[in-house]
């Protein structure tokens, strides 16, 4: 029994050795020139069945059968396996384009990876580590997301290898943005928590009318709020408090990201309506009595312009990467990847 004890502490020592069936692999192989370590593995491997997940009710998700967005069907197992290795592939081909044109992190981007990668371990770390995933692996991982903004501006800011004109990007900017103020009208009764009915949310209706007609009229959005919501709150339970004020108005930025955000219908709507003017639009459990705002009165197109680049961009980016990777030398070891199967996750 001695010499079985010390045979295995003698292997669990040197993990290296090949004769040692205990050995886990420390990289799967490489992408083009880029190493994909274990820890990066697995969490490409973890993001994807997650993905997985979300998209069956059944418990095993790798013997599910899953509808995928555009309707079609895959089995849950090779799901995983096609997208971990997409994933990798984007993330080689970033890797790749960064090093390619010279890119280095600074100290303080080095620093904001590790920010994020410190509140992500927080809130995620033991099971990340339950996973085999290592603090140093997100740390990795997330300075490749760094990277991959700095990549946006490397190839189409002003100084980039294809730069997008300052004209070209106002005219995105003044098609697709919107900056606002809105006051918001409630369209639940917060002391039954249900919606108004339909008499009591015509009412509220009327109110926003009036309130949108006051502000094309040229009255003040805070005026108009102070004048109108001691009629309208009431209809939703609420008591009108010149404290609280504030919290019925706000400003509203939308970009195209934001679209899945706001939702189909009140996107158009915002998009719709111009500077100076006003819209009522129904989102949710409210009504928004919004007033369009020149967006060069709030933002110059130097701080916008990292925002409107991944906007613009950022499906061509994303297409090119793709392509990219999937076109990179893959010296993968199938072996060291089943050592790393998905049935693991926990």
């Amino acid at each position: 029994m001695k010499k079985k004890i010390a045979a295995l502490s003698a292997c669990v020592l040197s993990l290296s050795l090949a004769g040692c069936t205990l050995t886990t692999p420390a990289s799967v192989g490489t992408i083009g020139d880029v190493e994909i370590t274990a820890g990066i593995y697995l969490l490409h491997q973890y993001n994807a069945y997650q993905n997985a997940k979300s998209l069956t009710t059944e418990d095993n998700v790798l013997k599910a059968t899953l509808t995928l967005e555009d309707g079609t069907e895959q089995n849950g197992a090779d799901y995983v396996a096609a997208e971990t290795l997409k994933s990798l592939e984007y993330y080689a081909a970033t890797e790749t384009k960064y090093k390619e044109l010279g890119g280095e992190l600074s100290q303080d981007e080095i620093d904001f990876a590790t920010s994020q990668a410190d509140t992500m371990w927080q809130s995620y770390g033991d099971t990340l580590e339950e996973n085999g995933i290592g603090k140093a692996s997100l740390q990795t991982y997330m300075e490749g997301a760094v990277k991959v903004t700095q990549l946006v501006d490397m190839i189409y800011g002003p100084d980039g290898t294809d730069p997008v004109s300052d004209e070209e990007l106002e005219t995105y900017v003044n098609e697709n943005f919107r900056q606002g103020q809105y006051i918001a009208l409630p369209l639940m009764d917060y002391t039954t928590y249900s919606y108004l009915d339909d008499d009591t949310k015509a009412q509220m209706q009327q109110i926003a009318e009036e309130m949108k007609a006051a502000l094309e009229e040229g009255q003040d959005m805070t005026q108009v709020a102070e004048t109108y919501l001691p009629q309208a709150l009431p209809l939703a339970g609420q008591e009108y408090s010149e404290d609280e004020l504030t919290n019925y108005m706000s400003s509203l930025s939308y970009t195209p990201g934001s679209a899945d955000t706001f939702g189909e219908d009140v996107s158009q709507a915002i998009l719709a309506t111009g500077a100076g003017q006003v819209s009522v639009i129904e989102s949710g459990a409210m009504l928004m009595v919004y007033q369009g705002q020149n967006i060069w009165d709030t933002y110059t197109l130097d701080s916008v312009r990292d925002t409107a680049l991944v906007e613009m961009k950022g499906d061509e980016l994303d297409e090119m990467y793709a392509q990219e990777g999937a076109a990179l030398p893959h010296n993968l070891d199938e072996k060291a990847m089943k050592v790393y199967s998905p049935k693991n996750i926990r």
